[in-house]
């Protein structure tokens, strides 16, 4: 299961049929509120990753990922933007970026990534990947520190 917070619904539906249409399920959420409120409810289940994007009006993805963390230090987070280099006191509490636009292939990259860290744990050889000139890497200490830097 991938969790993606986008205030923008086609992204967020968009994004969500990706990740369906490569065998996982995913559930949006349209806002970095609704899902800590999500996350603090007992329907909760630690997905294999969330997906986020930064610029939202309530607040950005990034204080909603320390938020999340403080709770669930174990979770992993990606984030899409179409910005590459948005600072941020909380950037290297992402596992991965990927700016915007995005192929499905590198959604499902991402996926299986995220994927086998899941199942087998922060000791699998993960290894890295090219896009030409798109950048999709890895920055900051991850719960599963095998996601290595694509770039």
């Amino acid at each position: 299961m991938f969790h993606i917070v986008d205030d923008t619904e086609v992204v967020g539906q968009l994004l969500t049929e990706i990740i369906e249409l490569f065998g996982n399920s995913a559930q949006w959420f349209s806002s970095p509120t609704k899902y800590l409120a999500f996350v603090e409810s007992p329907e909760f289940e630690k997905p294999t990753a969330v997906i986020t994007d930064v610029h939202m009006p309530e607040m950005s993805g990034y204080k909603m990922m320390k938020m999340v963390l403080d709770i669930y230090p174990d979770i992993n987070f990606a984030v899409i933007s179409g910005e590459a280099n948005i600072e941020s006191k909380y950037k290297e509490l992402a596992c991965m970026y990927l700016v915007k636009p995005y192929e499905p292939q590198q959604i499902k990259l991402m996926i299986e990534k995220f994927s086998r860290c899941k199942n087998e744990g922060a000791s699998v050889e993960i290894g890295c990947a090219e896009f030409g000139d798109r950048d999709f890497f890895r920055v900051g200490l991850c719960p599963c520190p095998k996601l290595e830097c694509i770039r």
